[in-house]
């Protein structure tokens, strides 16, 4: 697989050009196989884009596969982030035996002015399982 191309691309979160906010809404994270995160993280593969962020499939120092939500850089993106782990810590802790069935957080952090989640890796999501079905509902 060839690698992705980094691009530091962003659009202007308005179409008016005297808004009184002049600040640029950040794109989706621009990543490359191979990249390290956070010094432990490294990236494997693409798994999905979503409105919030993108989500990468990346390999830990254990060999382990993880999937890492990289929020975009967006400020009331960021603290939905921040607010979800802070949800998914308290449940995971108050579950330890996974009786929920609630995606384990393994850990959060800020990289640069992005949030990153990561999580276990599990299989495709809701909206994909969907989209195979044709957006029919399983009879």
């Amino acid at each position: 697989m060839e690698p992705k191309k980094r691009v530091n691309s962003y659009s202007s979160s308005t179409s008016e050009p005297h808004s009184r906010s002049h600040k640029k809404e950040a794109s989706h994270y621009s990543w490359q196989e191979g990249d390290l995160i956070a010094g432990k993280y490294k990236i494997i593969d693409f798994l999905g884009d979503g409105t919030f962020g993108r989500v990468l499939e990346v390999e830990d120092t254990e060999g382990c596969r993880k999937a890492m939500k990289v929020v975009r850089a967006v400020d009331r993106y960021v603290e939905a982030a921040k607010i979800e782990a802070q949800i998914l810590r308290e449940v995971n802790q108050a579950d330890p035996t996974h009786q929920s069935h609630i995606v384990r957080l393994f850990e959060d952090f800020p990289m640069g002015e992005n949030y990153c989640l990561v999580f276990e890796k599990l299989g495709r999501s809701l909206f994909d399982v969907i989209k195979l079905n044709k957006f029919r509902g399983k009879t």
